[in-house]
């Protein structure tokens, strides 16, 4: 394997197939609204989160997270063989998350302007603890992960990505594919030697060009756009997106009347089709939020389901899980 500036290729699917002794594999966790329990969870009513380890992995190496208002979530996807691609994984978004969620309580929200470096910083503070990590950690040498990150801000949506875990848009206009793969395919697809309806069953599918906490230099994409009420963006990893077509995705989104029965369609849909990878989708729905609302009270739901209890910043987890 050669390492060169945005020429390194990762192999996202190098010793995935394991289980370390002690560790349990992963099922399905959501942080929607769900019945069978007599735990309560709280979440708001206008994202849902759910992860699910697929129907070939024994291991669960996705991970989310969402803010307890809703409006800043991440999806990754490790990798790196063992536990390793699970430990990146969960560093990746942890971190995320405390950097960002710091940064607002510190400095306020910033002007549009400002928030591309905003989570430019966040990935780097990412990066670097992924990196140290694992070279401090027995058997996690060499672990990373892809991540999407989004942020909305009033009524627009920013993006951050490394990696081919993908954000989309379903607006009235249609479906739009915000982010751009950091993948071999995306490149041989760029350069016109591969046709776009190829690259979900490519042998090449799985070769990164760049991946969070890896030693190299990230070269990360921001993207921003505009959002109405009702809008509705997807995180998604590969596991996912590779598994469904795109016309698919955009009936489930816009077919379903809540983000809950929207993301678990979307993961059941992308693992009966063959469920080769960990499935991710993190659904939000667009509400303005009122200049009044409070990250505490503002459209929570409470209903029973898997008790999924916030941490100190007040972050639904989404990363590990039972077996299904």
């Amino acid at each position: 394997m050669k390492l060169g500036t945005l020429r390194c290729v990762l192999l996202k699917a190098i010793g995935r197939g394991g289980v370390p002794a002690g560790a349990v594999p992963t099922g399905r966790v959501d942080a929607c609204p769900s019945h069978g329990s007599d735990r309560q969870l709280t979440t708001p009513c206008h994202i849902c989160g759910i992860t699910d380890v697929g129907r070939v992995r024994k291991l669960n190496e996705d991970a989310y997270r969402i803010s307890a208002d809703g409006r800043f979530f991440v999806v990754a996807d490790g990798m790196g063989g063992h536990a390793a691609g699970e430990v990146a994984s969960e560093l990746a978004v942890s971190t995320l998350v405390d950097f960002v969620q710091d940064a607002l309580h510190r400095e306020g929200a910033p002007p549009d302007a400002d928030v591309a470096s905003l989570l430019l910083r966040a990935i780097d503070a990412a990066h670097e603890r992924v990196r140290r990590e694992a070279a401090a950690r027995e058997g996690c040498k060499g672990m990373g992960t892809a991540i999407v990150m989004g942020m909305v801000l009033g009524d627009r949506l920013h993006t951050c990505h490394v990696g081919d875990s993908r954000c989309y848009v379903m607006t009235a206009a249609g479906l739009t594919v915000l982010t751009r793969d950091h993948s071999m395919v995306a490149r041989l697809v760029q350069a016109g030697t591969l046709n776009p309806g190829d690259v979900r069953t490519h042998p090449r599918r799985n070769e990164l060009l760049q991946a969070l906490g890896l030693p190299m230099q990230l070269e990360p994409d921001v993207n921003a756009c505009d959002l109405a009420t009702r809008d509705r963006v997807l995180l998604c990893s590969d596991g996912l997106w590779e598994s469904l077509e795109d016309d698919d995705i955009r009936r489930i989104i816009s077919g379903d009347r809540s983000v809950v029965g929207c993301a678990r369609r979307l993961v059941d849909r992308a693992a009966r089709a063959g469920g080769r990878d960990n499935i991710t989708a993190v659904v939000y729905e667009h509400v303005p939020p009122s200049p009044s609302a409070r990250t505490d009270d503002a459209s929570a739901c409470t209903s029973n389901g898997p008790h999924l209890g916030p941490n100190e910043q007040g972050l639904a987890k989404g990363a590990k899980g039972e077996n299904m």
